[in-house]
């Protein structure tokens, strides 16, 4: 999910919108480089989509509710230096997230920021999740962040 905000606004925005870039192999990759999975069929593809979005959209909603508590702030921890946050609204986040994906696609494999996955990267479709991008700014109340789920 991504929304266009200004820096002068400190309040979420309303509204949320979807955006998917098409899927694609890197410059110079062809299919038969090492990939050995069948590629997803448009139905499922389309499932993916409306899976994430939905997943996001909830998550968006639990990020709203700390806004509207403003306690963001209220347990931040850091991970490997000082400006790597941590808060336990990432880790709900990223719960919820997860427990939606997996729910829906159990044969997909995860990977996961706050939960630090230590699944092994295989050629079957897998999730990539960010729970609260731009955590920083969400401690601060600043709109400038999202979640992201992404699909491999």
């Amino acid at each position: 999910l991504k929304s266009a905000t200004t820096r002068k606004q400190r309040t979420p925005p309303a509204h949320r919108g979807a955006w998917c870039a098409p899927a694609s192999l890197p410059v110079g990759m062809d299919s038969s480089a090492g990939l050995s999975a069948a590629p997803l069929d448009e139905a499922t593809l389309k499932r993916c989509l409306d899976t994430a979005v939905s997943a996001a959209q909830a998550a968006g909603d639990l990020m709203l509710e700390c806004f509207a508590r403003n306690d963001a702030n209220g347990i931040v921890e850091e991970k490997a230096n000082p400006t790597d946050l941590v808060t336990k609204y990432d880790r709900q986040v990223e719960d919820l997230v997860l427990a939606r994906l997996r729910g829906a696609f159990p044969d997909f494999g995860v990977v996961a920021e706050e939960t630090a996955s230590k699944e092994i990267l295989t050629d079957k479709p897998t999730w990539i999740v960010d729970p609260i991008d731009g955590t920083t700014n969400f401690v601060h109340r600043q709109s400038e962040c999202c979640v992201l789920i992404g699909l491999a």
